[in-house]
């Protein structure tokens, strides 16, 4: 996904489909969580298309 895309869709509000109903809240709050818990979330392009969100958290809650 280009670097825009990327920003847009972990903004609050940021909806890269907009022919679906939604807020744009989801990924804006996994990405809070994922921070609090010092773990990492990269957005991909999936192999069949769409979006692949991939989280990597810390080994006993560090």
């Amino acid at each position: 996904l280009p670097d825009a895309d990327r920003t847009r869709a972990l903004a609050r509000g940021g909806r890269l489909d907009q022919q679906t109903p939604g807020d744009g809240l989801g990924l804006a709050i996994v990405g809070d969580l994922v921070e609090l818990h010092r773990g990492r979330m990269t957005l991909d392009r999936a192999r069949l298309g769409g979006l692949q969100v991939t989280l990597t958290l810390p080994a006993g809650g560090e």
